[in-house]
């Protein structure tokens, strides 16, 4: 199968499964990709708005980090953004993603780009399934092309 046909089928698969098994592939994303000494999950519900939380470096820093997940097909507003922002500074965290399957409208973006604030990656759609397939979870590389 193509990478652009395979695209939307892992969309259509990871939206297929239920929210909390959404959050442990995203947990399992995050740790393939960061190889982070420390991560968990928070609780599926009463999670503050931090969805997964840990913290990465060990010896010369440390900085610990929050991630909300949102397995969604509209766009991301600015309200949701601005509930990450206020948790992760409430918690303490020195940085943030935010991972959907969906898009961020402007004003969100917006509200992740603020110099004044803590970090926040944006992890839309497409980055998603790219990093799914370049770290090889829920596609793996076969001969040039990917199966699910």
């Amino acid at each position: 199968m193509s990478t652009s046909g395979v695209r939307d089928d892992l969309i259509d698969r990871v939206m297929s499964i239920d929210p909390e098994e959404f959050e442990h592939l995203c947990k399992i994303l995050v740790e393939e990709i960061e190889r982070p000494p420390d991560i968990e999950l928070t609780p599926f519900h009463g999670d503050g708005g931090i969805d997964i939380r840990g913290f990465v470096g060990v010896d010369i820093y440390t900085a610990r980090f929050g991630v909300q997940v949102k397995q969604y097909e509209g766009n991301i507003q600015a309200p949701a953004m601005r509930d990450f922002v206020g948790a992760l500074s409430t918690h303490d965290y020195q940085f943030g993603a935010f991972i959907t399957t969906s898009e961020f409208n402007s004003g969100a973006e917006n509200i992740a780009r603020n110099e004044l604030q803590k970090p926040i990656n944006l992890i839309n759609r497409r980055r998603l399934t790219e990093l799914m397939f370049s770290h090889e979870v829920g596609a793996i590389e076969s001969a040039g092309s990917y199966d699910l």
